[in-house]
């Protein structure tokens, strides 16, 4: 049963880091459905933010998703 809410609290900090990311690259780009839909289904609030990290000094989409 912890083991449900750990993950519960870890998808949950996952969409609301997701939630921020994209109003912010909102503020900035111009977001494509797909890139949109990306960042909605990312359950790894760590990638999340390593793409916002990324978007704080990025001059295209590209530069965030990066791999």
């Amino acid at each position: 049963m912890d083991r449900l809410i750990a993950k519960g609290r870890a998808e949950g900090k996952a969409v609301e880091a997701a939630r921020m990311l994209l109003r912010y690259l909102d503020s900035r780009f111009d977001v494509p459905d797909n890139r949109r839909k990306q960042v909605e289904g990312c359950k790894d609030a760590r990638r999340v933010e390593t793409w916002f990290d990324r978007a704080l000094t990025a001059t295209t989409l590209d530069q965030v998703f990066a791999s």
